[in-house]
This record gives structure tokens, sequence and C-alpha cells, in this order.
């Protein structure tokens, strides 16, 4: 449980600095008020207005490894997907 917690502080470490560091500045411009969904060990992201559809899209094209997730524009609860026992729950960091 412990080494599970790390992963998922880790993701949201690493998404999070992703965001700031490299995506913040263009979504922010085109994209505000949508959702990224972001692979941190690849750093592709996707994008979306609804936050059901986007985290399917997600599923589909990272596969079942946890992706970080926020509001262009709002880091007031960036996220992280995991599975447990075929369930989508959600971590919010503040």
């Amino acid at each position: 449980m412990e080494q599970n917690n790390a992963i998922r502080e880790e993701v949201l470490r690493k998404g999070e600095a992703i965001y700031l560091d490299t995506l913040k500045q263009n979504l922010e411009v085109d994209h505000m008020g949508k959702y990224v969904a972001i692979d941190v060990n690849s750093q592709a992201y996707l994008l979306d207005a609804d936050k059901s559809v986007l985290i399917k899209k997600a599923q589909e094209a990272f596969g079942k490894k946890l992706f970080y997730m926020v509001q262009v524009g709002n880091l007031e609860e960036p996220s992280i997907n995991f599975r447990d026992r075929k369930n989508v729950a959600w971590i919010f960091a503040h």
C-alpha cells in the first residue's frame, strides 16, 4: 500500500511539473477550461471539454497505467486515475 501511495505521489508531482513547465502557457491561450490528461512517462497529452470523455480517451491511449489530469487554468483539483478492482477512483491533491 505504501508503494502505491509513493507511485501516486510521483505521478502527481511529475504531472504537475509537466503541466506547469511545458504545457500551461500554451494550453491556457486556446483551451482554458478544458481538461488535459498527461502520460507522465512519455509527456503525451490529450484534451477534451468533457472530463468523462477524456478519461475514456486517456485509458485507451495510455493503457492501464496512471495518468495526471487537471482542468486547464485550474490547479485546485488535479488528480490521477487508478484502477482498484475494475473501478476507477480519483485522488485529489490540494
